[in-house]
């Protein structure tokens, strides 16, 4: 058992990586346990199988990484992307029951927050398909393990700290 606080703080990328690949090969290769303290989510992310988060002493999440992302499961957006525009995008969207978040003619892109992306998402292809409109991209944008955190610190209180320090 191996206990690191913040293993990369202060190091080049170069040997953070080279950290970052001990910890993997002690975990993976000689089935070793590795408590890492952090402040670095993302690096929390990539090499941990599970995460705790404290705040002020307390643990007030635990879990595996995809399971503390899944508490914000509804901030998930869907990002497509299109070959054209076509009035037809905005026709499809609007006479079905799917949210457009935002809208970009430039960028050919429509931002959507669906509530079931992996059944959502082939259904709107498929369809958009039959309109023949060529989808060029599809892109999930789930959030962090920073974005987790942030909003398990600061839930609902986070607005009134904001304004009492205004």
């Amino acid at each position: 058992m191996l206990f690191l606080d913040e293993p990369t703080g202060s190091l080049s990328p170069k040997a953070a990586k080279m950290v970052r690949d001990l910890i993997v090969n002690l975990t993976k290769n000689e089935n070793r346990t590795v408590f890492i303290n952090t402040h670095n989510l993302s690096e929390a992310e990539k090499l941990c199988s599970r995460v705790g988060i404290l705040e002020k002493g307390r643990l007030i999440a635990i879990g595996k990484p995809s399971e503390l992302r899944s508490l914000l499961q509804s901030d998930v957006i869907t990002v497509f992307r299109f070959k054209k525009w076509d009035k037809q995008i905005l026709d499809y969207f609007s006479t079905s029951s799917i949210e457009i978040a935002n809208e970009d003619k430039e960028r050919l892109s429509v931002t959507l927050k669906l509530e079931n992306i992996e059944e959502s998402t082939p259904i709107i292809i498929k369809d958009l398909s039959r309109l023949n409109i060529d989808i060029t991209e599809v892109r999930h944008n789930r959030p962090d393990l920073e974005q987790v955190y942030l909003e398990l610190v600061n839930g609902d209180n986070h607005h009134d700290e904001m304004e009492e320090s205004k």
